[in-house]
């Protein structure tokens, strides 16, 4: 009976704790009422000014990308396009009537990309832009303008990507495989990235054609180990056993130890002359410009270029 009552007045004492500790709280929102007015009204003043913003920019945003997609539709509307090419067709029926709509193209998404510097379109303007100029072949520029793309944070990976692989097939053309590989290595460190495989590949192939053995060897190793799919499709691991073959060639003619990366370089150029086309490759995969996997971006013919209306 005690234990009960000693229970109930604790709980009393909780119960008037809590009450006074109310009345402590509305008499001190009495007191200082105009202060919490003020409070309040900020609050409500930001919540207001960072709705409007966030509307704002996602209106900005959505204008830009109706901006890029004009230029595209202007661009369409003025290529010659031959009525005879067959069904989709959008080659010119003279391709010299196409320079003058292409380079007004150019100066557009040029324009556009420097209104929306580090962003996402800006990016497409520029990579659309690169895509022209390399269709005009104007490689120089084209170059230059890609160049720039390299570091682009906050842009998806796949465009990046794509703007890494297109400067490889640019490189090649300026006949600078060296740089080439590099950039398709870039497109390749991209872990978000889907085409991967062909990108290591690609990178692969372009160190194979100017006797990089080792580095060589790598890339398609990380081609195969990417996507053995892929890898299976395009005949990595024969490209891999060859290559292989040539690296411990050149290793026991130069007494340089394997992997090191530096046995082409000790190479007597007779020597890497000879080695430089692969052995028993397809007759599509050797010669000088690099062998094309599936949807590879250093075909002869002009890389497809990103549908650049889509978000």
């Amino acid at each position: 009976m005690q234990s009960d009552t000693s229970s109930q007045d604790r709980s009393q004492n909780i119960f008037e704790r809590i009450e006074h500790g109310f009345e402590e709280v509305i008499a001190w929102c009495n007191d200082h009422w105009p202060v919490l007015v003020t409070v309040l009204a900020i609050l409500l003043i930001v919540g207001g000014v960072s709705a409007g913003i966030y509307e704002w920019r996602k209106s900005e945003r959505a204008a830009a990308f109706a901006s890029l997609a004009e230029i595209e539709r202007e661009l369409a509307a003025t290529l010659p396009v031959d009525a005879s090419g067959g069904l989709g067709t959008s080659q010119p029926a003279n391709p010299e009537l196409a320079i003058t709509p292409k380079q007004e193209a150019i100066e557009s998404f040029q324009a556009l990309s420097q209104e929306h510097v580090g962003d996402e379109v800006g990016f497409l303007a520029s990579l659309r832009a690169a895509e022209l100029q390399v269709e005009l072949g104007e490689m120089e520029a084209a170059q230059e303008s890609l160049a720039a793309l390299a570091d682009a944070p906050g842009v998806p990976a796949s465009l990046v990507a794509t703007a890494h692989r297109l400067r490889g097939y640019v490189l090649e053309e300026l006949e600078r495989p060296a740089e080439a590989a590099e950039a398709y290595l870039a497109a390749a460190g991209l872990s978000d990235y889907p085409a991967r495989a062909d990108a290591f590949w690609q990178a692969g192939n372009t160190f194979e054609r100017i006797g990089e053995w080792a580095q060589a060897v790598e890339a398609y190793d990380a081609s195969l180990s990417v996507s053995p799919e892929f890898a299976a499709r395009n005949r990595v691991s024969d490209r891999l056993l060859q290559v292989r073959g040539r690296l411990e060639a050149t290793t026991r003619a130069s007494g340089v130890a394997p992997n090191t990366g530096v046995a082409a370089e000790t190479t007597a150029p007779a020597q890497k002359d000879e080695a430089s086309a692969p052995a028993d490759a397809d007759p599509g995969t050797a010669g000088p410009t690099p062998a094309r996997a599936e949807g590879s971006a250093t075909e002869t013919e002009t890389p497809e270029a990103p549908d650049a209306t889509a978000p």
